[in-house]
């Protein structure tokens, strides 16, 4: 297993006992560690087949996943 994929799970473990309240920040800290661990290419390698960081993004922003991947492709596409 990935560490990445291990943060992820020890996040889903402890996610429903996450305060309504703490939910965003809670999944900013996970989006943090995960940026911080895919930073090598064994650990990136991942994340090929599920843009991770655009769906903790849609969490985060409160926005339908479909909707974080079509501005992320417009501002690369120019």
């Amino acid at each position: 297993m990935y560490k990445v994929e291990s943060v992820i799970v020890n996040f889903m473990q402890h996610y429903h006992k996450t305060d309504p309240d703490d939910k965003i920040i809670a999944f900013q800290r996970l989006r943090n560690e995960i940026l911080k661990e895919t930073r090598s290419p064994e650990e990136s390698a991942a994340l090929e087949n599920f843009d991770v960081i655009s769906w903790i993004d849609s969490k985060i922003e409160r926005r339908p996943f479909e909707e974080v991947i079509k501005r992320k492709s417009k501002s690369v596409s120019g």
